[in-house]
C-alpha cells in the first residue's frame, strides 16, 4: 500500500485541523529545507562499483592467460616507511673446501628482480658470489663454493634492501 492510499494522506487541512491541532492555514508553516542531492557520491559509488568488477574480473583469467602481465602493475613507494631488516641466514655450521652452498628462497613480491649473494672470508671485502632473478612464483637460488678456508660470511640482499647474513666455517 502506497502513502496515497493511507487515512492520514486523505485528511483536508480542516480534517488535519480537528486531528492534530491548530489552525488549518493561519499559522506560518516551518520553512522546508533545500532538498539535498546526492548525485556526486551516487556517481562516485558506481565508479568504485564499477572499478571493483573489473579488477574482480581481471583477477579470473587463468595465469597463462595473455592480459595478465598487461593487468599487472606496481606502485612504487615514494620513501620507504621502514628501514631495511636484518634477517638470519641459516647455514651449515662446517663447510670442506671444493664444496658449496645452494640457498633456495622465495621473495613474493619482487618477481622479475634480482636476488645477488655476496661473500666475505675472515673479515675480507665482500665480492658478489652469485645473482639470481626472482621466477614468477617468487622463488628464486643462489650458489656458492668454498674455495679458500677459513670463515666465509654470506650476505643475501634483497631488492627491496633487506638483508640475510650467515657464517660457515671452512676448512681444507
Amino acid at each position: 500500500m502506497g502513502w496515497r492510499e493511507r487515512d492520514y494522506a486523505r485528511f483536508d487541512d480542516e480534517e488535519r485541523r480537528i486531528l492534530y491541532g491548530g489552525a488549518a492555514g493561519s499559522a506560518a508553516r516551518a520553512p522546508v529545507p533545500a532538498r539535498v542531492t546526492t548525485r556526486t557520491a551516487a556517481r562516485g559509488a558506481g565508479a568504485a562499483i564499477a572499478l571493483s568488477f573489473a579488477l574482480f574480473a581481471a583477477g579470473r583469467f587463468p595465469p597463462g592467460h595473455p592480459l595478465v602481465p598487461a593487468l599487472h602493475f606496481r606502485i612504487p613507494a615514494a620513501n620507504r616507511a621502514t628501514p631495511p631488516r636484518q634477517l638470519a641466514l641459516a647455514l651449515p655450521a662446517l663447510g670442506t673446501v671444493g664444496s658449496g652452498i645452494t640457498i633456495d628462497g622465495t621473495a613474493s613480491g619482487f618477481e622479475g628482480q634480482s636476488v645477488t649473494l655476496e661473500a666475505s672470508i675472515d673479515g675480507g671485502a665482500w665480492r658478489i658470489v652469485d645473482a639470481a632473478r626472482i621466477a614468477d612464483d617468487g622463488s628464486f637460488r643462489v650458489q656458492a663454493r668454498y674455495t679458500t678456508p677459513g670463515v666465509l660470511a654470506l650476505r643475501l640482499r634483497y631488492p627491496n634492501g633487506d638483508e640475510a647474513r650467515g657464517t660457515v666455517t671452512v676448512r681444507s
